[in-house]
């Protein structure tokens, strides 16, 4: 009995091969995401280790956690120790290099701009004071 009602099921629906071709299409389809995928995140993570492998002392670079320094020196266990802070304070950190998010001209503009922000901050501080 379940089967003559399978059997007419399959056979109202215009063959069982159409459910059969949609379901390759899919799978086919969720394949292809899979591989571009992989092959997105491979590019992106030899990108990053030739930014990591080009990095000098002097460079200047950004952490994951949002340090912003200039490298000092280079360990041989592949650890960087970047100087952070202005002039007057200078902090010394020890990094571990998958902890390097940018380097270069984006660090650098960074620097820039957060001490732009920071001096523009300052100034409305103190004007704000002797207005008072």
């Amino acid at each position: 009995m379940f089967n003559s009602i399978l059997l007419e099921t399959t056979t109202a629906t215009g063959g069982g091969w159409t459910q059969y071709l949609m379901l390759g299409g899919l799978l086919l389809f969720f394949i292809g995401m899979m591989v571009f995928s992989s092959r997105s995140n491979k590019k992106r993570k030899q990108k990053v280790e030739e930014m990591i492998s080009s990095l000098k002392v002097g460079d200047n670079i950004k952490t994951i956690g949002g340090f912003i320094g200039s490298i000092v020196e280079i360990s041989a266990d592949g650890a960087f120790v970047i100087e952070t802070g202005s002039n007057s304070m200078k902090s010394y950190l020890k990094i571990d290099k998958s902890a390097i998010y940018a380097s270069g001209a984006s660090a650098a503009a960074n620097v820039d701009a957060d001490k732009a922000t920071a001096t523009s901050e300052y100034d409305e501080v103190v004007s704000e004071d002797d207005a008072e």
